[in-house]
């Protein structure tokens, strides 16, 4: 405008404020002590500056049950004890409030965000809030039906085997897979049977396993067309 035009030539002309003067005015300290006649030191402008401490990201690796099932630890930093909420997946935030860098002048101090990093279990995997898991059963137990123990992140349970079930078939466990923190419901667990065939060279057996083979009513491979 026509008034800031005048009060910049003003300033100009007795040494104050001038856009010509490259790096003169560090902060906005720099600018109020020239507008009103003192330096930021005399001010006190920057020791009354209230600042928000900043935050801070720690990333931690858990074990798969630890992440399922949530527990507390300490850390390293500042001895700090933190609750990990059951269900934590790979890559999750953990918020821990207050636990960041120190405020300024009393602000608030910043947060403290755990990044989750979970190791891969040898016998389950998880998709979603679903727990897969491979379970070997023999043939006759494949054939006959029957119940077999299996091991959840809540104790272990029975479960039965239906007859006839075939290998690679999928049997559910609901409400035995992992927790959904925002949800609080559970997926499921899902048995995935691996019918294993004992390793003989007994005669008695083989001619059993011959007579087994001759069940088969049809080609088993029939659908293996490209």
């Amino acid at each position: 405008t026509r008034q800031y035009k005048q009060w910049k030539s003003a300033e100009q002309q007795k040494g104050g404020f001038s856009t010509d003067e490259p790096g003169k005015y560090q902060s906005y300290e720099d600018i109020f002590g020239d507008f009103f006649g003192f330096s930021a030191g005399e001010s006190g402008f920057a020791n009354s500056m209230v600042v928000k401490g900043r935050d801070i990201e720690y990333e931690i690796t858990i074990d798969f049950f630890s992440a399922l099932k949530g527990f507390e630890t300490e850390i390293s930093m500042e001895k700090i004890k933190v609750k990990i909420p059951p269900g934590v997946k790979e890559g999750s935030k953990v918020r821990v409030a207050g636990k960041g860098g120190q405020g300024i002048n009393s602000a608030h101090c910043g947060d403290l965000y755990l990044i989750i990093h979970i190791k891969s279990h040898p016998l389950l995997r998880r998709y979603g809030d679903n727990i897969h898991m491979d379970v070997p059963v023999t043939v006759y137990e494949a054939m006959a039906g029957g119940k077999i123990i299996i091991p959840t992140i809540d104790g272990k349970v029975n479960m039965k085997i239906p007859p006839k079930s075939q290998n690679g078939q999928t049997l559910k466990l609901k409400g035995k897979g992992a927790l959904n923190p925002k949800t609080g419901n559970k997926g499921n667990l899902l048995i995935k049977l691996k019918v294993l065939v004992p390793k003989t060279e007994e005669k008695e057996i083989l001619d059993a396993v011959e007579k087994l083979n001759s069940l088969y009513k049809e080609d088993i491979r029939s659908g293996l067309v490209f």
